[in-house]
């Protein structure tokens, strides 16, 4: 079963355009760790390479794990990788987190400004891949998930 994805609302939008232009970039760059949800417990495999490409093609380095949450919505700070997510932006060892669409964060408006809230108070930032967005290799893999355009 896939998520229902939800796009930003213009508000949430500009502010993820604020995040990204308020974290603080180390000299080497950008560091981010990706990060997908899933309601059934099974590894995103396709989403955390789509996602994993994205980033890369930003021109951000990749964290090492890639963290997924199989617990289908529960609130954000309940899932055990979303946590790992964020202690890695507290630890300093990664910039931003980069998800597929914000319904990887969370489907509720009050639930996605407290991540963004929290994200801001580390100067880091969120990133979504965007729905048009396609790899530029012919071996990428695409994600299972679509986007709704």
């Amino acid at each position: 079963m896939a998520l229902t994805p939800t796009p930003p609302s213009a508000r949430q939008s500009q502010r993820l355009r604020d995040l990204s232009v308020g974290a603080l970039e180390p000299t080497g760059g950008f560091t981010v760790v990706v990060y997908a949800l899933t309601t059934y417990d099974h590894v995103p495999t396709n989403t955390l390479n789509h996602v994993r490409a994205y980033a890369s093609s930003q021109g951000w380095r990749v964290h090492r794990e890639s963290l997924w949450d199989g617990s289908g919505l529960p609130h954000p700070l309940e899932r055990t990788s979303w946590q790992r997510a964020l202690e890695l932006v507290a630890g300093g060892f990664v910039q931003g987190i980069v998800t597929l669409t914000r319904s990887a964060v969370s489907t509720s408006d009050g639930e996605y400004e407290e991540s963004l809230d929290l994200l801001a108070t580390y100067r880091s930032f969120l990133a979504h891949v965007p729905c048009d967005w396609t790899p530029i290799a012919s071996t990428a893999v695409r994600a299972v998930e679509d986007c709704d355009v």
